[in-house]
């Protein structure tokens, strides 16, 4: 049995590459966004408030995608150990 890898690898590959932009954006996004201040104190502006929103958003996203990319490198791994596994057999039974 011969299960090719490598658009697994890419599709993970892509996933992880926008996890990683995910978290540079909110560090940009999270430099704009003055320490110490939340939603409710009186004095936040609007443009704060966005940001804060937007944070909330990218963060949601982040983790989530963190977890797919995870899991979907566990099973690669264990596509790879299978088929690893199965080709044991192949040698033993030739």
């Amino acid at each position: 049995m011969n299960i090719d890898l490598m658009p697994w690898l890419i599709a993970w590959g892509i996933l992880t590459t926008v996890v990683i932009a995910l978290a540079l954006y909110r560090t940009t996004l999270a430099a704009h966004d003055p320490p110490g201040l939340s939603l409710a104190d009186a004095h936040v502006t609007d443009v704060q408030k966005q940001i804060e929103h937007r944070l909330v958003a990218v963060d949601r996203w982040g983790k989530a995608l963190t977890v797919l990319s995870g899991a979907m490198i566990l099973f690669i791994a264990a596509l790879w150990s299978y088929q690893t596994y199965m080709k044991g057999f192949e040698v033993i039974g030739h």
